[in-house]
């Protein structure tokens, strides 16, 4: 297993929990915390797989406060977070049989693209609207669901485009979209995890002080 330096775990953790405190408010904050790993020496799948896990406990905490105060939406958030579990087991997959110089070449793109698209005003979704389920858009947005899962799987920071489908598609009030994000994230991540697990790519002595960081941080919505 890679060997790291305390101190260095202690700086990942410290960015990890201002990282959070964004990503709580408007998703991504795997854009920072894994390139962040990267830049302390840490191989690309080691650094996606140790934050894939120290994500379900950060998705766990703001799962609950949404769950608590009845902003997440089941009937919609559940069929999507089973698709979208399909697609990030095979993105977590494929990341696993990618070169890491390959790897560090796909993030750099993936961060500008959701980057650009976390620049959505956070007005949008502001007020609900009523949306015609037809079969075009149900095949539209399982289809949305895989595709985000198999980026999510294969290197995560999808909170935001997660959220703009539930506004978009959905009619989701932008709350009602963060929550259902939160919830979503948690189940299509505990599943990409196993997979990083069984190929020993979670670095438990990172992870686990990450996670701690990252749940010190909850936010009521």
């Amino acid at each position: 297993m890679f060997a790291i330096e305390p101190v260095s775990i202690v700086f990942i953790c410290i960015i990890a929990f201002f990282a959070t405190v964004l990503g709580g408010m408007v998703g991504g904050s795997t854009l920072i915390i894994v390139p962040a790993m990267i830049l302390f020496g840490i191989p690309p799948h080691l650094a996606i797989g140790t934050n894939r896990f120290s994500n379900i406990f950060s998705c766990l905490s703001l799962s609950a406060n949404y769950l608590r105060n009845k902003k997440v939406n089941l009937k919609q958030a559940m069929p999507f977070a089973a698709v979208m579990s399909a697609g990030a087991i095979l993105g977590a997959k494929i990341v696993i049989t990618t070169r890491p110089q390959i790897i560090e070449i796909i993030i750099s793109v993936l961060i500008i693209m959701t980057a650009c698209f976390m620049l959505v005003k956070r007005e949008l979704g502001l007020n609900t609207k009523t949306v015609d389920f037809t079969l075009k858009r149900k095949i539209a947005v399982v289809l949305i669901a895989f595709s985000l899962g198999i980026y999510g799987g294969f290197f995560g920071g999808v909170g935001p485009f997660i959220m703009v489908s539930f506004i978009f598609f959905m009619g989701s009030t932008f709350i009602e979209a963060r929550g259902n994000s939160s919830f979503v994230s948690l189940i299509w991540s505990c599943l990409a995890t196993v997979v990083f697990i069984r190929s020993d790519l979670v670095h438990f002595k990172i992870a686990i002080p990450l996670s701690l960081m990252r749940t010190s941080r909850i936010l009521d919505f």
